[in-house]
């Protein structure tokens, strides 16, 4: 978030579990692994810090005045205060205790946060200035990277560069090195860490280096202070970009990815002046320099509250230029007034953490961390005065002095304040589309119209549009290996209804489901037909009793809209979870479940209590 007087926010993210063994390290696949080619996102948290010593735009500060200050979810608020002498020992992440707190209100929703960051000054190299007392030597960053590791997470480091001078990689830094050296002093620590810790299947760990974050706000890289003309301030800071991030891969190697993102912004043009990706004539060059692209994003009122305002950005950036695009916080900004601040992040996320239009409008949207912090700043852009924000995870609350618990999230409508968060947050998250660390991106049910992908077992499955000639029958399962099982349809139209095999020959069409055994992940790919835009969509005519149904379309849909053709006679419906081998919750109809997605390449049960015609939704 832009802060009032310009100052990134120092701090350490949250908490520390040291009876908990360590974890596999998260490998986050690069671009060219596959990173795009997979549907899914990583979620994951800020958690704070605090610099209450520093500047006007002070967080509340616990040591000094007993007041909340920044950080949520430490483990040991109390005793917070790194020593470098401490080592890893010393590093409180809190994120044992916020993944707890998420699995209290959502099962499994905690393991749901992987990301997690941190914000390092260049001017503090390699220790960092913040804390509740004036001056807290802690230890590095590559440090703190390797506890978030260790637990389970990938660490992004929010590097600020800015030293009251135009960037170049020769400026000195109070250390007494230049840039260039302090990048590749950590680079290179990095790349050991990485080494180090590798996940289950033998790579190494991720890190993100958020470079230079929020860029367009800082007067070393923009001291016109607007975003669509061109300087040489502008021009430095492309330039310093592509040293630095050259310099980061040949010290830290492919898994240490670097993140390109400023504020919030609506279109390309909006931060072309900024692009790595540019020379001087703002000319695409043949390298973006770049890993990942993205923003910060709060919403207020008045402000960007949908998708769609920074879909301008999203298209080129992220689509066009092919990087996986990240929001590095996000929250919504009510200006101090709770009830204005709880509705917003309410409906915020809502729309950020909407797995259908992620992966129909979004999919290159990888990432998204919740700034979940109360910090206090200038109300807004035009009005300095002083309130305290909250940004926290909706609807948390806190309670101040006297009757403050530091670190603890409470929920309002809660009065036993057992809770620490609403299910809302938790819930979305637990969505299948929010990948945790031991889940890799194939096992998502989200995929495109032109392929499935089968997971080792059973699979109930269907094709999402009309398939072309030749290209339309049981041969397109000729490369699944399946153990020696037969794939089956199930046909309620016969008597009796019974299963029936797919063989070769058997026509493979919208609205059936089908089951088919693979013994490992397979990609079965799908040539759709488009030769005929004036088709008519198809139907089908269901039986009473039990269905296997197919879901039709490329745009995942609540199960209300999709058997819409067949109301009221449906009754109720299920899908299956390949990975976990198991049915999926059931949906009955007129039950607040049936705005359950459904999605592409998925096949359904469904019974009717009498015949209906199932019309398609997609063709």
């Amino acid at each position: 978030m832009v802060h009032t007087t310009r100052i990134i926010v120092i701090g350490i993210i949250i908490g520390i579990c040291l009876l908990v063994p360590p974890l596999a390290a998260v490998h986050i696949p690069t671009v060219s692994e596959g990173l795009l080619s997979g549907a899914g996102c990583y979620g994951g948290v800020y958690l704070g810090g605090n610099m209450g010593t520093i500047g006007p735009n002070n967080f509340k500060n616990s040591n000094l005045d007993q007041h909340l200050y920044e950080t949520q979810f430490l483990d040991h608020p109390g005793t917070f205060g790194e020593t470098v002498s401490g080592g890893l020992d010393s590093i409180d992440t809190g994120m044992g205790s916020f993944r707890a707190s998420a699995d209290a209100i959502n099962n499994g929703s905690g393991a749901k946060q992987v990301i997690f960051s941190r914000y390092y000054l260049m001017n503090f190299y390699p220790d960092n200035n913040y804390g509740k007392i004036a001056y807290t030597a802690c230890p590095g960053p590559d440090v703190w990277a390797e506890k978030v590791i260790m637990q389970g997470g990938v660490p992004m480091i929010a590097l600020a560069p800015y030293n009251g001078q135009i960037l170049s990689l020769s400026n000195t830094y109070p250390n007494g090195e230049t840039g260039s050296q302090i990048l590749t002093d950590l680079a290179t620590k990095l790349h050991a860490v990485s080494d180090r810790h590798q996940d289950a299947s033998g790579k190494n760990a991720t890190v993100l280096i958020w470079l230079a974050p929020e860029f367009n706000a800082y007067s070393e890289v923009d001291p016109e202070s607007n975003d669509t003309v061109d300087s040489p301030a502008k021009q430095a800071f492309r330039q310093w970009f592509r040293d630095s991030y050259t310099l980061i891969h040949q010290a830290g190697g492919d898994n240490i990815q670097v993140v390109w993102a400023g504020t919030v912004a609506p279109t390309k043009d909006a931060r072309k002046v900024y692009w790595p990706g540019n020379d001087n004539n703002l000319q695409q060059l043949p390298n973006d320099s770049v890993d990942w692209v993205g923003m910060t994003w709060y919403s207020w009122s008045g402000g960007p509250t949908t998708l769609s305002s920074i879909k301008g950005f999203y298209d080129f950036y992220a689509n066009e230029r092919g990087h996986p695009f990240i929001f590095t916080e996000t929250s919504s900004d009510g200006q101090g007034d709770p009830v204005l601040e709880e509705s917003l992040k309410i409906s915020h996320v809502t729309e950020v953490y909407n797995p259908g239009n992620l992966s129909s409008v979004y999919p290159n949207i990888k990432g998204i961390i919740w700034f979940n912090v109360i910090k206090e700043e200038g109300k807004s852009g035009s009005d300095p005065t002083l309130v305290m924000k909250n940004f926290l995870i909706p609807d948390g609350q806190y309670l101040d002095n006297g009757i403050d618990v530091p670190g603890l999230i409470y929920s309002a409508s809660d009065p036993s304040k057992q809770k620490k968060m609403l299910p809302l947050y938790p819930g979305v998250v637990n969505d299948p589309y929010f990948i945790s660390a031991p889940v890799t991106l194939t096992s998502s049910p989200y995929q495109t119209s032109d392929r499935m992908t089968l997971l080792p077992g059973w699979n109930f499955v269907s094709t999402p549009k009309r398939l072309a000639a030749g290209f339309n029958t049981g041969t397109i399962f000729s490369s699944v290996n399946m153990g020696g099982h037969s794939a089956f349809m199930w046909d309620g139209s016969l008597s009796p209804a019974r299963w029936v095999m797919v063989t070769a020959t058997t026509p493979i069409q919208p609205l059936y489901g089908i089951w088919i055994y693979s013994v490992s992940e397979t990609v079965v790919n799908l040539n759709v037909d488009t030769t005929n835009p004036m088709v008519i969509p198809p139907s089908r005519a269901l039986p009473a009793g039990w269905n296997t149904i197919g879901f039709t379309g490329s745009t995942p849909t609540s199960a209300r809209n999709t058997y819409l053709s067949v109301q009221p006679t449906w009754v109720n419906s299920m899908g299956f979870g390949a990975a976990t081998q198991r049915y999926e919750p059931t949906i009955f109809n007129g039950d607040p479940g049936e705005s359950t997605q459904l999605y592409p390449t998925k096949g359904y049960w469904l019974y009717m209590r009498g015949p209906g015609n199932l019309a398609a939704i997609g063709v």
